[in-house]
């Protein structure tokens, strides 16, 4: 099921009694941002977490008091065996404190070796170089729509960035996939945009302000609808090394995936011409920043 690139809910409340039935756009302008609308700049893992137990209190507190709610996210960690800088090509012998590079190296420290870098380096290493690079545009335009996906746009030099982030990974290989099969075990995910991205081999610092690059395939998870509107990432500064996206692709599920049925509620169903208008049974709405969630 495809959502608009506006990344909200409005949540319309019914009683007995009737009122008109408007959108208070003023609960948009002066909601909260969410904490994260694309990964960190750094990261080659990331999860941000949606906690339906706040999302549900914030539900219930606007049916009984009819006040502004937030779906409140936090960010968690990817997984519990590590953390995103113990990536490397070969396996680490037993779990590395968190931080670590296998143990010993900390990716953040100067000049410090960066985890994966899984992709061909073009040559001349540079910024234009990379950007033209034949095998990217090769990646993106032979990738394979996985089942139940359909393609909503291909080869752009920008990622996805938008207020429905759910997180990313760092795969090797352009794999479509992959990528698929993470966003349909994310609890909200409804589509996934993945991209090669030009990064340092080593932390930029005072000591090596423009390392040699390493390329990256990542995949980043939604929840709402990936457009090319919203292909905005084309990248950013490490100190003075550039960071530049290639080979972007966006993948949105398709009708057949619908919204979980909430306790106590009737199943879904696709309104055909917008939004219930019914200002007899009517007494406001809400708004819910983040990921498509009812």
């Amino acid at each position: 099921m495809r959502y608009s690139l506006a990344f909200t809910a409005f949540a319309g409340l019914v009683a007995a009694t009737p009122s008109p039935q408007l959108f208070d756009f003023n609960l948009i302008e002066d909601a909260p941002s969410p904490t994260a609308t694309a990964p960190p700049l750094t990261a080659v893992s990331d999860m941000v977490t949606v906690s339906p137990a706040e999302a549900s209190s914030v539900a219930s507190a606007a049916v009984t008091a009819v006040q502004s709610g937030v779906a409140k996210m936090k960010r968690g960690a990817a997984s519990n065996t590590g953390t995103a800088t113990t990536s490397s090509a070969s396996s680490c012998p037993t779990t590395p404190e968190a931080g670590t590079y296998c143990g010993f190296i900390n990716p953040e420290d100067a000049c410090a070796k960066q985890p994966d870098g899984y992709g061909p380096v073009p040559v001349p290493d540079t910024v234009a170089a990379f950007q033209s690079y034949p095998e990217w545009t090769k990646d993106a335009l032979s990738a394979k729509t996985p089942s139940s996906y359909a393609q909503t746009f291909k080869n752009l030099n920008a990622s996805v960035s938008a207020n429905s982030y759910l997180g990313l990974i760092t795969l090797h290989s352009y794999d479509t996939l992959g990528c698929s099969q993470w966003c349909d075990n994310t609890t909200l995910c409804t589509g996934f945009n993945i991209y090669i991205e030009r990064d340092p081999a080593l932390n930029p610092s005072d000591n090596c302000p423009l390392p040699a690059s390493i390329s990256n395939y990542k995949c980043t998870l939604w929840g709402s609808g990936v457009e090319a509107a919203a292909a905005t990432n084309f990248g950013d500064y490490r100190g003075q090394f550039h960071v530049v996206v290639a080979g972007s692709d966006g993948y949105e599920k398709t009708n057949t995936t619908v919204p979980a049925t909430p306790p106590g509620c009737s199943k879904p169903a696709k309104c055909p011409s917008g939004a219930v208008n019914n200002p007899s049974s009517c007494i406001g709405t809400q708004f819910f920043p983040g990921p498509f969630d009812v």
